[in-house]
């Protein structure tokens, strides 16, 4: 995921609210089988058009990845009145990236809404 990662913005303390940056990364795993959920949570609103084409990207490097069981992107703009990671927005702040929605296989609890 770090490789993924590489040649994207990555927030930093300070960072402007919205400025469309990785802040966050989630990672939940699964044993049997082994598999893991990624959720990459940026600084941006759920209409960014610049934040949702780095999380194209990321996911055109981590699709095939034979751990992966699904990829999120949640577009979570940084405040400086809370430290919410996941907690503002709804369905429309989520992206499935990977598998396409309706092949995601079984063993995370939600689809829509990250791991």
């Amino acid at each position: 995921v770090e490789t993924a990662l590489a040649g994207e913005r990555i927030y930093a303390t300070g960072d402007p609210e919205g400025n469309g940056a990785v802040t966050y990364v989630g990672f939940a795993a699964q044993t049997a089988p082994a598999a893991v959920c990624v959720s990459l949570v940026f600084n941006a609103r759920a209409d960014d058009a610049a934040a949702s084409a780095a999380a194209t990207r990321i996911a055109a490097r981590l699709s095939e990845k034979p751990w992966l069981h699904s990829l999120h992107a949640h577009l979570n703009p940084v405040s400086p009145h809370d430290n919410a990671i996941y907690g503002r927005g709804g369905a429309e702040t989520w992206r499935q990236l990977a598998p396409a929605a309706e092949t995601t296989p079984p063993g995370f609890a939600s689809a829509r809404s990250g791991c």
